[in-house]
């Protein structure tokens, strides 16, 4: 959206043009990561901008104004959704944790109901015999 210009590219620029793409955004992540644009980054964006599309310093200006807005509304976006998804993590986390210790709970439950009538049994269906004494 920067360097967007009305012509083509053509084909001997790339080296040139990968170098200033990659300058570009390291300038947009870093003030996206700071907060705030430096003026003197955004000059030289403008600079950059101007160079690669003809446009007037004037309008290239506006350009990266446009794209720092931009830039900055999809940082926004970007962090209200990691939240969203976060927030559904937790929840599940959450319902996961519940019916673990329901089931557990639910287990042991019957492990002691087993264990009680298993031994009831065992001591009332013995055949009465004695037990030799140690």
């Amino acid at each position: 959206m920067l360097f967007r210009g009305n012509q083509p590219l053509s084909a001997g620029a790339g080296p040139d043009i990968d170098r200033s793409n990659a300058e570009a955004s390291a300038i947009i992540s870093t003030g996206l990561a700071q907060g705030s644009w430096l003026d003197g980054d955004k000059d030289y964006l403008a600079q950059m901008v101007s160079r690669r599309t003809g446009l007037t310093p004037a309008e290239a200006q506006d350009r990266v104004a446009k794209v720092s807005v931009a830039a900055k509304a999809a940082e926004d976006a970007a962090i209200a959704k990691a939240k969203q998804v976060a927030d559904a993590a937790r929840k599940a986390a959450a319902y996961l944790a519940l019916w673990v210790f329901a089931s557990l709970l639910f287990g042991a439950f019957c492990a002691a109901l087993a264990a009680t009538i298993g031994g009831r049994q065992r001591d009332f269906d013995r055949p009465s015999q004695t037990v030799p004494a140690y």
